[in-house]
C-alpha cells in the first residue's frame, strides 16, 4: 500500500481539547486542559493494552483517540506498536491513523516494533507505509538495512556525549561522565538521587537535560552489582508506557557503567507527601490523580508478555512527576521478569520461587517480609500503602513511628496483620485499599480491576458536586 510520508516532526504536546473563549476565566481553561490529559492518558493506556473494544467507544464521542499523545509525544500507535498489538496497530491504521508519529527522542511506531521484535506488527506498520527516522529523515527497512540498526545495541552511548549539568561550574567548562566523584562534591544540586550500588545526576545529552544512574565505580568487578545493573538494563530497555519513566541509553562496553532516563523535573511523591505534612492534604482529585497513573503503569509491567514485571520496590520515592504533575514509575533495580502466560489459574495467579526481605519496610507485603513464596500480588500490597498516603496525608503506620517502634518493628506487625486506619480516604475507596492490603495475596484485586475502579471514582470527582477535600480526623491502627 502505498502512502504520503510527511516531513520529519514532533507531534507537539497534549492537543488543548476544545479551547477556551478569551472571556473564559484560566481556570476553566485549565479544567478544560487538565480533562483532556486525562482523556489522553485513558486512550494511551487501553493502546497499550489492545483494548481495542475501548478505543472504539472512546472514539463515538471523542476524535482525539488518533491523535493522543503523551508528554514525550509518543502516540496511540507507537504505544501499541511498541507492545505488539498488531491487531489495535492494524485498527489504528484503517481509521487513518499517521503511520509515521515522531516521539521526543526521534523515535517511530516502526522502530518500536522491531526494536521489542514484533515482527508481525512490523509487517502491519510496512504495508501501510511506516518508515524509520534515521538522520533526519524517513527511510524504510531495505533502503538502509535498519533492522540491523534498531537491534539491541541501538542504545549503546558514548561517554562523551554526556556533561554534568551544573549551574555553578565556570562557563565553557564540561564535567563528563568520568568526572562525577569529583563533581559530586563541588556541585551536590546534581546529584538526584544515591543509594548502594549507584549515583543519579542531573546530566545533558544531545541537547537535552536527563537523569543518568552511574555504577559505583568500585562495584565494576562486582558480581552481583553488575547482575543488578543489566537486570535493570533489560527490563528497561523493554518498556515503553506513558506512566513509566522513558529509557533512552546505556552505556556498557566502557567504564563507568551507566543508564540513561529522561528527566522529570516534578520530583518525587516522596518530596510531595514531606511537603504534604507541613502544608496540609492533598485535594482528592490530585490524590486520584497519581494513584490512577501509577495503577496505569503497574498494570502495564503486570500485563507485558511473555514476561511480566514485579516491579518489588514500589514506594512514593520510586514515583516521578512531570511538570503537569503526572506520575512515572522509575527503579527498577530490583525488577524481576517472570513468565505471563494470562489466563485465571494461570503464573500470575500462582506464587514465584523468589524470597527474601526485597524493598521498603513500610511498603513490604507480609509474604516478603516472611520470606515466603511470593507474586505479582506484592506490588498490589505496596501500592495500597501508597494510596493511604496520597489519601490520608500521612505515612502508614505513623503513630506506631511516633510511639518510637522502628521500621523493621512495624513491618513485623504489619505481617501480623496490623493495618493503618482509614479516616480520610474516601468511602467509595475504603474497600478497595483494604482489598489491596489483604493478608491473602490472592484476594487481592490486581491492577487492571484497581484501573477500573479509580477511573470510576476519577469520572465521579469531575461531577460538580463531587467534593474536593479530605476529612481531617487522626486515628490509630487496626486488625484486618
Amino acid at each position: 500500500m502505498d502512502a504520503v510520508v510527511e516531513e520529519p516532526k514532533g507531534n507537539g504536546t497534549y492537543p488543548d481539547g476544545q479551547r477556551s473563549e478569551p472571556s473564559q476565566t484560566s481556570s476553566v481553561r485549565a479544567r478544560l486542559n487538565a480533562e483532556q490529559i486525562a482523556r489522553n492518558a485513558q486512550i494511551l493506556y487501553y493502546a497499550s493494552s489492545g483494548d481495542i473494544k475501548s478505543l472504539k467507544a472512546l472514539q463515538e464521542n471523542s476524535p482525539e483517540v488518533l491523535e493522543a499523545q503523551d508528554y514525550d509525544e509518543r502516540t496511540t500507535l507507537h504505544l501499541a506498536a511498541s507492545e505488539g498489538r498488531v491487531e489495535t496497530v492494524q485498527w489504528l491504521l484503517e481509521q487513518g491513523a499517521n503511520p509515521n508519529p515522531v516521539d521526543r527522542w526521534g523515535g517511530t511506531p516502526l522502530q518500536d516494533a522491531l526494536r521489542n521484535s514484533h515482527m508481525s506488527t512490523v509487517e502491519a506498520l510496512n504495508k501501510h507505509g511506516a518508515r524509520i527516522l534515521k538522520g533526519g529523515a524517513f527511510v524504510t527497512l531495505a533502503e538502509a538495512e535498519v533492522d540491523r540498526d534498531v537491534s539491541s545495541v541501538s542504545w549503546e552511548t558514548d561517554p562523551s556525549e554526556l556533561e554534568l549539568d551544573c549551574r555553578g561550574a565556570k562557563k565553557g567548562k564540561k564535567v563528563g561522565v568520568d568526572q562525577l566523584d569529583e563533581a559530586k562534591r563541588k556541585y551536590p544540586e546534581s546529584m538526584l538521587g544515591e543509594g548502594s550500588f549507584g549515583a543519579v545526576y542531573r546530566m545533558r545529552w544531545r541537547g537535552t537535560t536527563v537523569a543518568v544512574k552511574r555504577l559505583h565505580r568500585e562495584l565494576l568487578t562486582n558480581n552481583t552489582a553488575l547482575t543488578l545493573f543489566r537486570a535493570e538494563l533489560n527490563i528497561l530497555c523493554s518498556l515503553a508506557h506513558p506512566n513509566i519513566v522513558q529509557f533512552l541509553g546505556a552505556c556498557t562496553r566502557a567504564q563507568p557503567c551507566f543508564i540513561i532516563t529522561e528527566f522529570l523535573d516534578g520530583g518525587n511523591v516522596g518530596d510531595l507527601m514531606a511537603k504534604v505534612s507541613m502544608q496540609g492534604p492533598l485535594t482528592l482529585k490530585r490524590a486520584t490523580q497519581i494513584s490512577l497513573d501509577t495503577a496505569r503503569g503497574m498494570a502495564y509491567l503486570h500485563g507485558k508478555r511473555p514476561h511480566a514485571i514485579i516491579h518489588r520496590d514500589l514506594k512514593p520515592e520510586n514515583i516521578l512527576l512531570d511538570t503537569g504533575g503526572r506520575a512515572k514509575i522509575t527503579d527498577f533495580g530490583l525488577s524481576k521478569a517472570v513468565l505471563n502466560v494470562g489466563g485465571k489459574g494461570s503464573y500470575l495467579d500462582q506464587n514465584y520461587k523468589m524470597t527474601g526481605g526485597t524493598g521498603t519496610w513500610l511498603m513490604m507485603a507480609p509474604e516478603v517480609y516472611r520470606k515466603e513464596h511470593y507474586s505479582l500480588k506484592a506490588d498490589v500490597y505496596s501500592f495500597a500503602m501508597i494510596m493511604y498516603e496520597l489519601y490520608e496525608g500521612r505515612r502508614p503506620f505513623q503513630d506506631r513511628l511516633e510511639m518510637g517502634k522502628d521500621f523493621k518493628a512495624v513491618a513485623f506487625e504489619a505481617s501480623r496483620g496490623i493495618r493503618p486506619s482509614l479516616e480520610r480516604t474516601p468511602e467509595e475507596l475504603k474497600p478497595l485499599v483494604r482489598s489491596m492490603w489483604s493478608p491473602d495475596s490472592e484476594q487481592r484485586p490486581s491492577f487492571e480491576e484497581i484501573v477500573r475502579q479509580l477511573s470510576r471514582y476519577s469520572r465521579r470527582l469531575s461531577h460538580p458536586n463531587a467534593g474536593s477535600g479530605t476529612h481531617h480526623n487522626r486515628g490509630c491502627c487496626s486488625l484486618c
